[in-house]
């Protein structure tokens, strides 16, 4: 394995992944297998290619099965239902950061799977939290730019090399 999980303040986390356009490749095959053993590493619920140093629009996502995690490839949120929540969040780029951040409960989501397949699927509580964290970093937001700026004050010690 070549990858390895980015750490804040690395910049490339604030970078625009690009859209995925090929599938059944040997290189897709080996990011989503490295970033699989990366996220089990450190106990994620999701991890973004970003993460990895890839900037490509491809997710994992924990499922009951530890072994086979969902790969949303290329996700879009096609519906937000109305009803959000402030939820607990942390992220495996800010060890040791948890903050609460505002998310839509229930949301629908399409997204092209490693073989080009296209599917959509609704996602709930806790996986269209993740999955709405996951697309935020695709498109260069870091969760703790999604916090109240009350809650930035309280992270400012933690993040003392960036304004947000």
């Amino acid at each position: 394995m070549d990858r390895n999980l980015i750490l804040y303040p690395d910049p490339t986390l604030k970078k625009v992944s690009y859209t995925v356009t090929f599938f059944n490749d040997v290189w897709l095959d080996a990011l989503i297998s490295d970033m699989h053993l990366i996220m089990n590493q450190f106990n994620g619920l999701g991890l973004s290619a970003i993460q990895v140093g890839e900037i490509v629009r491809v997710m994992l996502m924990a499922q009951e099965d530890p072994e086979h995690p969902l790969v949303l490839i290329n996700p879009v949120i096609t519906k937000t239902y109305e009803k959000k929540e402030l939820m607990k969040e942390g992220c495996l780029s800010f060890p040791g950061i948890i903050s609460k951040v505002d998310r839509a409960t229930v949301i629908d989501v399409t997204y092209n799977d490693a073989q080009g397949g296209t599917h959509t699927k609704t996602f709930k509580d806790v996986f269209a939290q993740c999955v709405q964290h996951e697309i935020d970093h695709m498109d260069g937001v870091l969760f703790v730019e999604r916090v109240s700026p009350i809650y930035r004050i309280s992270l400012a010690d933690k993040l003392k090399h960036r304004r947000f």
